[in-house]
């Protein structure tokens, strides 16, 4: 099973990677953030959180994005996910985005000797400022729901666009 999870999540990734090579807005970027559990028996666990992400815009307001996000330990549990984010993108003023999103992934929780792979679920809202020379920063939290332990990550980020 967890193998099936982790080959449709990058079988995802490399599908926006096949789309980005024949056209469209691309940015590849950094997040910086904290992840912390929610939920009965998460015993007030935050991960501190780094990542890379991918996106893809598919037509002006949908955009897709991959990420890896790496959770270091807190308490002796850590977290690793992939996930492919649909978002739809909203322009109030013409250098800022504001975007809900939603998305699927892969999670490999570990700690205390053992791991576990689990599906995951995200929803979240987010918003970016663009700057010159083509570099983005942006802000987003979202809910993640995987079995039996629930995240809120928030994480800024920032993107340089080709």
């Amino acid at each position: 099973m967890k193998k099936k999870i982790l080959t449709f999540v990058l079988g995802l990734m490399g599908t926006c990677g096949m789309w980005a090579q024949s056209a469209g807005d691309q940015a590849f970027g950094i997040n910086l953030g904290l992840a912390p559990y929610v939920g009965s028996g998460a015993y007030s666990l935050t991960n501190f959180q780094l990542g890379v992400l991918y996106q893809y815009s598919v037509v002006d307001n949908i955009r897709l994005e991959g990420d890896l996000n790496f959770g270091f330990k807190d308490k002796g549990i850590g977290m690793f996910d992939v996930s492919g984010n649909v978002q739809y993108l909203f322009n109030p003023a013409s250098s800022f985005t504001f975007y809900p999103f939603v998305g699927i992934g892969y999670g490999n929780i570990s700690g205390w000797g053992s791991s576990s792979a689990r599906l995951l679920f995200n929803i979240g809202l987010g918003g970016e400022y663009s700057l010159p020379a083509n570099i983005s920063v942006g802000l987003r939290v979202n809910y993640q729901y995987v079995k039996d332990l629930c995240r809120l990550p928030i994480a800024v980020y920032a993107t340089y666009r080709f």
